[in-house]
């Protein structure tokens, strides 16, 4: 069966979705842990709190479109060993749109030049990070060759956007967070770790638009 997913079609009106308003803490929550029915974690930033921005990288499939995400190295002392959109805090002067790319290129090594962006997601604040996050999404073609920065990323992998929207690759578990057992939704697309946390809860914003346009 063909996917309804078609890049071509999904492009144009996604860059023109973007620049309306977005769903954003409605799509979030679904994506947060949950204790006891409620939200665990806290999505209000703190006054020092930096900023940074990701890249949600779509390359087209033949019948689809797939997502760039990486596997964060072990050494980093944040969120390590946790997938990831390529991204990073936001140096002085910076737009995110040239935050998003720069820390592309130097954790991947696709030049800016490639990736044609189509506009931004809502902002997310991350506690463990003490950051506000702003995902730029972008598109590129099929890229088969990255270079990585072995400090920073010991993966770069892609997946169809399909295994989102099905309940194949989506679970829940029950994790111990700060002593208290909590309900932690995932999706299951990696052989080393799951998909949750932020990034998770970028996606998700970035699913319910998709499932808005087709």
């Amino acid at each position: 069966m063909q996917s309804k997913y078609l890049f071509q079609d999904i492009v144009p009106k996604l860059e023109l979705r973007l620049q309306s308003d977005l769903p954003g803490f409605e799509s979030h929550l679904k994506m947060a842990p949950i204790f006891k029915g409620t939200k665990f974690r806290n999505f209000n930033p703190t006054a020092d709190a930096r900023n940074s921005a990701v890249l949600i990288l779509l390359m087209p499939l033949e019948n689809s479109f797939e997502i760039l995400f990486t596997l964060r190295s072990e050494k980093l002392n944040s969120h390590s060993g946790q997938i990831s959109f390529p991204g990073g805090r936001q140096d002085k002067g910076e737009s995110f749109v040239e935050t998003a790319l720069r820390e592309t290129k130097e954790e991947v090594g696709i030049h800016p030049d490639k990736i044609k962006v189509l506009g931004s997601l809502s902002q997310l604040f991350v506690p463990p990070s003490n950051s506000v996050i702003t995902p730029i999404v972008g598109i590129a073609d099929k890229i088969d060759n990255y270079t990585l920065s072995e400090n920073e990323v010991q993966e770069v992998f892609t997946v169809d956007y399909n295994k989102f929207v099905t309940d194949d690759f989506f679970a829940k578990e029950i994790r111990n967070m700060n002593g208290l057992d909590v309900e932690v939704p995932y999706w299951n697309v990696h052989s080393k770790t799951k998909l949750w946390g932020a990034t998770a809860i970028i996606l998700q914003e970035f699913i319910d638009i998709i499932e808005e346009l087709v």
